[in-house]
């Protein structure tokens, strides 16, 4: 049986279910969404009003098979009407709105519960009043292995596929980058690009630049021990621009996290460097470059001996220094030996060239795996969970959701925990008047682990929730050693390996129901 298809991380969680919130201020709410079985899922507001809700359903016996269920909420966070969505035996979808009011469908779908992945997308005309989808194009990408595809659209209302697949690799197992560009009204690709570099390569950013596009991956080799960082250029047709690739890292697992474009046409690479697969503890680099992307320098920052460093942003200043948002990550030792490691939010200051001007990091319980996020003001959110390490109880106490607002110079305004007994995991994103949440729950809901969502004031709270506590956190100052990265880029080359055709799939739509738990209303 395929349990990896029911195994879904936490930091995979986390991505899939963030959020965008936008709309008409509304009245506070808090509430789970969910069956019997164990649902993850996402909540985005839709722009003709209300939000779409969109879940996968995981039944606890393995025996049967996840569904992917699709509802309309008002305003209000209630359910309008409640769909449900098949194709194979294991099906692993999710939804989005693109900007012409349609809705995007993507994910895989396995043929047999120990079948091969195949890419699935769909797009639906939405009858907002009784839930009837009416296919526009239904689109599935039956390779020889495992393929995947992330579908985004860009601000001409194009439709980009970014992904990996096996079906190229000799043994089935390496992993080649997948990139499409999609016919928004058939779904059919008009280009598509396989591409190999070393024996498990994966896709980091893909990012315009004028008329090419920058792409940014990372290769591992076939032992797993080594990972190098490869970025360059594509033309408008996906084809690597000749000299352009360079091959950057050191020793070890360098794994680059994101390309960003900053003033005067420069660009930063973020990532980390792990010593080993067996030593957990990282380290973070960046890298800037000119429009060219040619190398300009390159940092890495370090904490103690055995402290692990994290990067999740960093973001430019008006006076070309730059912020720096990541975590800290401490064991703890009892007898000698690791406990446990405390995590902690971190937030570095550096200078237009790279120098550390201040770190500090954030501390409310023992393990507080939170990341901060920067506003379109200037301000920084905080959002995650904390869970306190009790030595003289059970040892690990239940998990809170943990979220707050820091102004621009990294002062804490207000910060709030959401608990109940078991598990709550939330992330916060501005709306108007107030800030939407979205997230996870075991301590309310209908199952093992249902979808939370809700519309928060504008201090992050819902007036006369008992859940919703204000909590302070002391500010430490960690020491971060920087020093020269020293990466001499090498000239590197991708090799084009084939390309994907689509072909149409059936898709089943039925009439579904969920539980909806309030948690907290105003």
């Amino acid at each position: 049986m395929k349990k990896a298809k029911l195994n879904i991380p936490f930091s995979t969680l986390a991505l899939a279910i963030s959020l965008i919130f936008s709309g008409t201020v509304q009245a506070e709410w808090i509430n789970s969404y969910g069956t019997k079985s164990s649902e993850f899922g996402s909540v985005t507001p839709s722009s003709q009003g209300g939000y779409y809700l969109s879940m996968l359903s995981s039944p606890l016996a393995q025996t049967s098979k996840p569904t992917t269920l699709f509802s309309l909420l008002n305003a209000n966070g209630n359910p309008l009407w409640t769909k449900k969505i098949t194709s194979g035996a294991y099906d692993s979808f999710f939804l989005s709105e693109l900007s012409n009011g349609r809705v995007l469908l993507q994910g895989s779908t396995s043929a047999t519960a120990t079948g091969n992945n195949d890419a699935v997308w769909a797009l639906y005309n939405v009858n907002r009043t009784t839930g009837a989808l009416s296919p526009v194009f239904r689109r599935i990408y039956k390779g020889k292995g495992n393929d995947l595809l992330s579908i985004t659209q860009d601000k001409q209302g194009g439709l980009w596929g970014t992904g990996s697949t096996t079906s190229f690799s000799q043994d089935g197992k390496g992993t080649d980058m997948l990139l499409a560009k999609l016919n928004v009204n058939n779904g059919a690709p008009i280009w598509s690009k396989a591409y190999h570099y070393d024996y498990n390569d994966s896709l980091a950013a893909f990012i315009p630049k004028g008329n090419n596009f920058i792409l940014l991956a990372n290769a591992k080799n076939s032992g797993g021990g080594s990972q190098k960082i490869v970025l360059g250029q594509l033309n408008s047709l996906g084809d690597p621009v000749v000299g352009s690739f360079k091959k950057y890292g050191g020793t070890g697992l360098n794994t680059a996290i994101n390309i960003k474009p900053i003033s005067q046409g420069n660009y930063l690479v973020y990532g980390t460097n792990q010593v080993s697969i067996k030593n957990s503890n990282t380290t973070v680099f960046v890298i800037k470059l000119n429009s060219n992307l040619g190398y300009i320098w390159g940092k890495k920052y370090v904490g103690n001996p055995d402290q692990g460093l994290g990067i999740s942003d960093i973001n430019e200043n008006a006076n070309g220094s730059f912020t720096l948002t990541g975590n800290l990550r401490t064991p703890v030792y009892f007898s000698g030996f690791p406990l446990y490691t405390a995590q902690h939010p971190t937030i570095m200051q550096l200078s237009s060239t790279g120098t550390v001007s201040a770190a500090n990091s954030f501390e409310y319980q023992e393990i507080d795996s939170g990341n901060f996020s920067r506003n379109a003001d200037g301000s920084y959110r905080l959002d995650g969970q904390t869970m306190a390490f009790n030595l003289s109880g059970s040892g690990v106490g239940d998990i809170d959701a943990l979220y707050g607002l820091f102004s621009a110079n990294i002062t804490p305004d207000w910060i709030k925990t959401l608990g109940g007994p078991k598990v709550d995991i939330a992330f916060i994103s501005p709306q108007a008047g107030g800030y939407g949440l979205s997230g996870s729950t075991s301590s309310w809901g209908a199952g093992n682990l249902d979808v939370l969502a809700g519309k928060l004031d504008a201090n992050g709270d819902v007036p006369g929730c008992p859940y919703i506590k204000e909590v302070s956190m002391v500010k430490t100052t960690p020491k971060i050693n920087v020093s020269n990265l020293n990466w001499q880029p090498q000239a590197a080359a991708l090799v084009k390996k084939g390309a994907i055709q689509a072909t149409s799939v059936a898709l089943k739509v039925s009439n579904a129901a969920i539980t909806v738990k309030s948690v907290c209303k105003h």
